[in-house]
């Protein structure tokens, strides 16, 4: 019995070992089978697949140290070849516009590429893998040393992490990815404000690298040789330019430095093209001084004798034009030039305050008139003419500019029913009255016709300048 139990606590032990060993041979081999599979994992880069990304750092990790000591180096300065540094900006979003300080605010996706061989030749030569570097690792390598020349601020991303990676193939090369935002100066062009379209322009060159140390050049990918952009508008005000809403370049900046001594550095620039939203312009600065001088001709068909009416109504106007113009000017920096708006605006306030001086010049020809016709009174009552015998035709005829019953108009009597015989100044005075009222009553006609079609003018001469601008 005790011999038997011996025997089966013995067998126990071996089945528990040997359950042991195959624990953790499988355990081994399945840890090897999915480093193997993670080692051959394709990821995607900006939209386009790199097969064989290795997210292990510890891998490329000798490689490193290796190529540490070169970090101040370019790829190819012994060699004394320039190196070629292909450029793009992916996922553009237009963050902010600022027009007083002729600003904008941009976050962009920067990559770039270019060949080190000395970091290449280190990797593995028979895998094509692609190898990420992160975190500070990204020390140890060299990468160009580019810089914006238009930025007044500038930040990389680093929520939740810093926001760059560096990928290394052995056929392709060294690729840069960093997310950043940006803050850069830019000259608007507002003469046609707000029917404009301005460009943004973003520059990109090597610091410290003259342009046969460094050339950078944009990337190209569609058959067209146009970089792929995907442009993200979140200003309001601004819509995408859609004829061209994008254009890259390449150009040289020249330095000159003591003795004459010029560098030259390669540079490239892509101008974003945005085109404003005008209803909500048309509709409050451009409706509303056309509605005020519209208001204004109303003065043209009141009683020239109505001075209370038509000063307040003139000055009414002119003080809600003014109130217009300055309230125009309001998000717009100081310019030396005139917008279509600042003209717009100005034609409409010229407009009222001439409908102001015109009631000046009528009643100044009313009151000259009734001067006469005081007069005319004054000389009536001395001849003893009763006024209640005075014809239509004396004073009432006058002010209906009924100039066709002039030649009756010297037919008054006397008390007695007998005709009066008036002095020439009475005539004179009282053909005087009637020509007064009657260019008083004339230039009121003539302003209603006038003033439309001034404003017609003006408008169809802007219409043609927006279309052909």
């Amino acid at each position: 019995m005790g011999s038997f139990r011996h025997w089966s606590i013995y067998v126990l032990y071996r089945v528990f070992g040997i359950s042991i060993l195959l624990t953790l041979w499988h355990l081994t081999f399945v840890g090897a089978f999915v480093d193997h599979l993670n080692g051959s994992h394709t990821a995607s880069i900006d939209g386009q697949s790199a097969p064989g990304v290795l997210y292990s750092e510890f891998s490329i990790d000798d490689a490193l140290v290796e190529v540490a000591r070169y970090k101040a180096e370019r790829p190819n300065e012994r060699n004394g070849v320039n190196d070629i540094v292909y450029c793009a900006l992916r996922r553009i979003s237009m963050d902010d516009i600022d027009m007083v300080h002729m600003e904008f605010t941009l976050t962009l996706t920067l990559e770039q590429h270019w060949e080190d061989r000395r970091l290449q030749d280190l990797l593995p030569v028979d895998s094509n893998a692609t190898y990420a570097i992160r975190g500070d690792s990204i020390e140890k390598v060299w990468v160009p040393n580019l810089f914006f020349p238009l930025m007044k601020s500038g930040k990389f991303h680093e929520l939740t992490t810093p926001n760059k990676i560096v990928f290394v193939n052995r056929e392709w090369g060294v690729g840069y990815i960093s997310r950043l935002t940006l803050t850069q100066a830019c000259s608007l062009d507002l003469r046609l404000f707000p029917f404009d379209v301005q460009r943004f322009d973003t520059h990109l060159s090597a610091y410290m690298y003259t342009r046969d140390e460094i050339e950078l050049r944009w990337i190209e990918q569609s058959e067209q040789g146009q970089p792929s952009w995907l442009i993200v508008n979140n200003v309001p005000q601004f819509n995408l330019y859609e004829d061209e809403p994008l254009k890259t370049s390449n150009f040289t900046i020249s330095e000159v430095y003591y003795y004459n001594y010029t560098i030259e550095y390669s540079a490239l620039n892509a101008s974003i093209y945005f085109c404003r939203g005008t209803s909500s312009f048309i509709l409050t600065q451009f409706s509303i001084p056309f509605l005020l001088t519209v208001l204004s001709w109303v003065n043209y068909y009141l009683d020239p004798e109505q001075t209370a009416a038509r000063v307040s109504l003139g000055i009414t106007t002119v003080l809600s034009a003014v109130t217009q113009a300055s309230t125009a000017q309001r998000g717009l920096p100081q310019l030396p030039y005139n917008t279509i708006l600042d003209i717009w605006t100005a034609v409409c306030l010229e407009m009222i305050i001439l409908g102001l001086i015109e009631y000046a010049v009528v009643h100044m020809l009313v009151f000259r008139a009734k001067k006469f016709e005081r007069m005319i009174s004054q000389q009536t009552t001395s001849t003893s003419v009763s006024p209640e015998h005075i014809t239509e035709s004396s004073f009432i005829t006058e002010r209906k500019m009924d100039t066709r019953r002039f030649s009756s108009s010297e037919r008054i009597l006397n008390d007695d029913g007998s005709q009066a015989n008036l002095p020439s100044t009475t005539k004179t005075l009282r053909s005087s009255a009637i020509r007064y009222r009657f260019w008083a009553h004339r230039i009121d006609l003539t302003s209603r016709i006038i003033m439309p079609v001034g404003l017609l003018i003006t408008l169809c001469t802007f219409a043609i300048i927006i279309y052909l601008a």
